[in-house]
């Protein structure tokens, strides 16, 4: 299986590593923070099993990141933990986590942790987000969205046939959309590459919008279309 570890510690990192690809898993990337884990995951990276360690030294620990990788994925999940407060496990517990690892930990705990998560190796990334709008939930095809743009702490996004206002950053709906098709072209706007009609020296046109575009967004633009 392809395998995430996330965790900040350089000795069990290694120690992981070394056992996962020992027993034939790919170990196709390792994170430090919740930060790296959504850059990873925004460069199309699709774990099907994921190490996690709970208490990670930074401002989101190892709870966030689960959340977050179980909103965009199937993966299976598994703790990584030498804690024993039952506040912090009853909250990993809400999640449905597939499974735990006591630290310090041998190969055949690893092994056996695997072995009984199944076979999983179809894991799919979901072509849909839910957003908020009031009281309620919608969802949004992720084919469905032409252009985002940035309104005060409020974001307009633009659909294929209608907007909706979202009460969020920005940046916060740029994590949320993590596939490699959507771009930051501008601080101000954010652009699904698969929907650009035309492109100009320091513009792009969606859905009949003319939206401004830096240079280094014109690269990956060009990079993604193969122009």
């Amino acid at each position: 299986m392809k395998a995430l570890i996330v965790e900040d510690d350089v000795f069990v990192q290694e120690d992981l590593k070394e056992v996962l690809q020992s027993l034939g898993h790919e170990v196709i990337s390792i994170c430090e923070s919740y930060e790296e884990v959504v850059v990873c995951l925004n460069e199309g990276i699709i774990p099907e099993i994921v190490f996690i360690d709970i208490q990670l030294k930074s401002s989101f620990d190892g709870i966030d990141v689960a959340e977050y990788i179980r909103s965009k994925f199937k993966s299976k999940l598994i703790f990584l933990t030498s804690i024993t407060d039952d506040r912090i496990l009853h909250k990993a517990n809400k999640l449905k986590i597939d499974g735990y690892l006591v630290k310090p930990f041998k190969s055949q705990d690893i092994k056996v942790a695997i072995s009984m998560l199944g076979d999983h190796s179809n894991v799919k990334a979901k072509d849909y987000l839910f957003l908020k709008d009031g009281h309620e939930q919608f969802k949004i095809l992720f084919n469905d969205i032409l252009y985002a743009e940035a309104e005060d702490n409020y974001v307009f996004l633009y659909l294929n046939n209608n907007r909706k206002l979202l009460s969020m950053s920005l940046k916060m709906l740029e994590q949320q959309l993590y596939e490699s098709r959507f771009l930051r072209i501008h601080r101000s706007y954010l652009i699904n590459m698969d929907h650009v009609e035309r492109i100009g020296a320091n513009y792009v046109i969606v859905g009949q919008k003319q939206i401004p575009m830096n240079d280094s967004a014109k690269a990956i633009l060009r990079k993604h279309l193969n122009l």
